[in-house]
């Protein structure tokens, strides 16, 4: 039987090579893995093809029946930009090219970005645009979980989305090194400030619990744990135009109400906490008053400094921009960082 070496090459529009693994498959057992293996020559004929890209968000992509012939070729990256859906702002975008390839189909797997999934039949993978400007909704997706779809020799390009007006606010804290506070922005229950509590086992612990359900598109959300039994939730509520926070223990039970940080906070916004031993920061962009904030509270909830002023004129521009963030170093310091529009 004719054997030839494995010259299998998966790469960007530009040629530059695009770090994985690849797997040949015959009769489902394993003949070739580029990590076990490395370079090695096969015999011609017809595999299943499993593909791990090194890019984000990519599980595999699987491709049965491909006929071997000696070089092989994928063509595969992620994309940039805005791609002009109706109604639509981009989470994740990607695009490949099996063209060089010939299998009977194949199956994407990967983890959700957006909510939806768009495709363009007709991509141009070197110039990186859709040609006719026609992009076809696929399938609803839930972020953060894992979807997949076929593929055929001719498929092209793909943007997740989200809807222009989802608020789409998330943050994270871990208590310990097994039990995690996920806060959000609930865009399908009328934009609720919520939060689970989640095992790192992937169970869930504490179901969903709203914390401020007066909320709308231009709300934001920041958690941070206060020691291993609480943690506190900054919200920035959009229609009530207000930052506030509450305190909650491990079980989902709320220790401390609404506690108002700033009744004029604008619609560009973002908030951020930091975590100093006996006390919190919170930080924020104040689009009322065109700059980035500080407060200082104790873990009991009192207010120990008032509002300060980091810069006075950062000029939000956006709804749901990265604006401001700050991290303890210790606990007697703290680094802000803002974006100076």
């Amino acid at each position: 039987n004719v054997r030839k070496y494995l010259q299998m090459k998966m790469m960007d529009s530009e040629e530059e090579h695009v770090n994985g693994v690849i797997r040949m498959y015959r009769n489902k057992l394993r003949v070739y893995d580029t990590v076990a293996n490395g370079p090695a020559s096969i015999e011609l004929g017809e595999y299943d093809m499993e593909l791990e890209p090194a890019l984000k968000h990519f599980k595999t992509i699987k491709l049965n029946k491909l006929n071997f012939t000696g070089n092989l070729s994928f063509r595969i990256e992620n994309l940039t930009g805005d791609f002009n859906i109706t109604g639509k702002r981009t989470a994740d975008a990607y695009a490949m090219d099996p063209s060089k390839l010939t299998f009977q189909d194949g199956t994407v797997n990967k983890t959700a970005v957006g909510t939806k999934l768009y495709k363009c039949k007709d991509w141009n993978f070197t110039n990186q645009e859709c040609t006719t400007g026609r992009w076809i909704k696929i399938m609803d997706l839930v972020p953060g979980q894992e979807y997949s779809f076929d593929i055929s020799p001719v498929d092209p390009g793909f943007v997740e989305t989200f809807d222009a007006d989802e608020a789409q606010g998330i943050d994270l804290a871990a208590l310990d090194n097994e039990t995690l506070v996920i806060a959000f922005i609930d865009s399908g229950a009328s934009n609720h400030a919520s939060f689970e509590i989640w095992h790192t086992n992937g169970s869930l612990l504490v179901d969903e619990v709203d914390v401020d359900i007066t909320g709308d598109t231009t709300s934001t959300i920041a958690v941070e744990p206060i020691n291993t039994t609480h943690f506190v939730i900054a919200v920035n509520d959009g229609p009530e135009n207000d930052l506030d926070f509450y305190i909650y223990d491990r079980t989902g039970t709320q220790v401390q109400g609404q506690t108002q940080i700033d009744p004029n906070i604008g619609t560009n916004t973002d908030v951020g906490i930091a975590q100093m031993g006996d006390r919190f920061i919170v930080c924020n962009a104040n689009d009322a008053d065109n700059d980035a904030d500080f407060e200082v509270w104790s873990n009991d909830g009192t207010q120990i400094d008032p509002e300060a002023n980091v810069d006075g004129n950062i000029g939000p521009a956006l709804q749901h921009q990265n604006l401001v963030d700050c991290v303890a170093i210790n606990t007697s310091g703290v680094v802000y960082i803002f974006f100076d529009e």
